[in-house]
């Protein structure tokens, strides 16, 4: 992991957007409440094939494994039977975005391996299911992933996550979770936190 990782202040813009839409088309702003918001007809310059925005488990699990860009919706993927998220078959997966309020679920998530992977941008609210209380079997992965270079979360997002393990990123250069002088509580029940290299040890 380089040496420049840097928490940094959430300032109310997305610049993982902004370089999305450097790196995939145009993107305009829907001018709603989410704190990152693009739909699908917004992104130009991509196939479709590549550019996916997905609402549902159903709309996720069809997804090619050739996509480069997944973005789930405002309060998308909240089935009740969606407990693991593992996003490592999608070989080509470049940006995985994740609007407000969404994989409230979700139990364990898994970016591992994806060598491809170069930006994650998570919302607030996600992957929160109760505010106040621990449940050791939620747990977050993020290792193995070369390419990555920014990982940002928003607030109230993993609270009742219990283990946040980011592992030999070596290219990851921003870490950004939660927001300057807002109460976020993001891993707040004593979560494991680590962030490990293979050069540089624990971190």
């Amino acid at each position: 992991m380089m040496d420049s990782v840097e928490i940094i202040r959430r300032d109310g813009k997305s610049t993982l957007l902004s370089s999305l839409a450097d790196r995939v088309g145009n993107v305009v702003s829907s001018g709603s409440t989410p704190s990152c918001n693009i739909e699908r007809d917004t992104v130009i310059g991509e196939p479709a094939k590549k550019v996916v925005t997905v609402s549902s488990l159903s709309e996720l699990k069809s997804i090619g494994n050739s996509v480069e860009v997944i973005i789930v919706s405002w309060r998308g993927c909240n089935e009740s039977d969606m407990r693991v998220l593992d996003l490592s078959r999608f070989a080509n997966l470049r940006f995985f975005v994740v609007n407000d309020d969404s994989f409230v679920n979700v139990e364990e998530v898994k970016l591992i391996g994806m060598k491809k992977l170069e930006r994650v941008e998570i919302g607030k609210n996600c992957f929160t299911r109760d505010l106040y209380n621990r449940n050791p079997n939620r747990r977050f992965y993020l290792k193995n992933c070369e390419r990555l270079k920014e990982l940002k979360i928003g607030y109230h997002s993993f609270v009742d996550y219990t283990v946040c393990e980011i592992e030999n990123n070596e290219s990851l250069e921003v870490i950004e979770i939660g927001e300057l002088n807002q109460d976020s509580i993001n891993f707040k029940h004593d979560s494991e936190l680590k962030l490990k290299s293979d050069c540089d040890g624990m971190i």
